[in-house]
């Protein structure tokens, strides 16, 4: 759980910091397309998504078949 957490936590600091990489490299094709174009307009509109104070307090894996 705690490595996902982390990953999370990854995946929340490249969307705020504007970091195509990292989301490409953490997220499915279809999902970083979609950061991508609301990244996109938010830097069209100069803004920044801010995220911050996060805990983990529970979490349950599921996988789609």
């Amino acid at each position: 759980k705690k490595d996902l957490f982390d990953k999370f936590i990854e995946i929340q600091n490249a969307w705020m910091n504007f970091d195509y990489d990292t989301l490409s490299k953490n997220c499915t094709n279809e999902l970083f397309n979609t950061y991508k174009s609301q990244l996109n307009v938010l830097k069209v509109k100069n803004g920044k998504n801010i995220m911050h104070g996060f805990k983990l307090l529970d979490c349950k894996v599921t996988q789609n078949s």
